[in-house]
């Protein structure tokens, strides 16, 4: 598998489910370092406390500590706070430090709420500037001006903007 040239390797593990990527991990060494990019490249977390184990992945254990250079893409749009208590700063810091360990990132999905958009908007997301996709799911009309403040930000590699119900190729 080595061997193979990568459009021809991209080819056959194109149908691989995220399981079958980790049954390859197994296989031997050269297995693992072949395809645990593929197994970091787009990531989707759907609960705050999976969004936790993930930063604490790739900023403590040894064999994850490189796994965010590997992710791409990242849909956190459909994050659901099941901690009725935890506050939404906590979680907005988990999110700067963990997009910060990820600093090949190039689409970016999240919900659009307002404090979300000023999340993407803080200097402490250098990241971002690398960003070609960036999208917005439910997006109210207060999150529709700052998505705008958002774009004039990124618009130096922002190639595509997309808010839900609505969506902006750029030119």
């Amino acid at each position: 598998m080595d061997s193979l040239p990568v459009e021809i390797r991209d080819k056959i593990t194109s149908d691989f489910t995220r399981s079958d990527l980790c049954n390859c991990l197994v296989i031997c060494h050269s297995w693992y370092s072949l395809f645990i990019p593929l197994l970091y490249k787009d990531i989707r977390i759907y609960f705050d406390h999976k969004l936790k184990q993930f930063y604490r992945a790739i900023t403590t254990y040894p064999r994850c500590i490189q796994a965010g250079r590997y992710v791409h893409s990242l849909d956190i749009s459909a994050l659901v706070v099941l901690r009725k208590f935890r506050p939404i700063m906590d979680m907005k810091v988990d999110i700067i430090h963990m997009i910060n360990r990820c600093p090949n990132i190039k689409e970016l999905r999240v919900e659009g709420r307002l404090e979300m958009i000023h999340t993407l908007m803080s200097p402490h997301m250098p990241h971002l500037h690398r960003l070609k996709s960036l999208y917005f799911d439910d997006t109210d009309r207060e999150g529709n001006a700052c998505v705008m403040e958002c774009y004039y930000k990124y618009r130096s590699t922002l190639e595509y903007l997309g808010m839900k119900n609505m969506s902006h190729e750029l030119i």
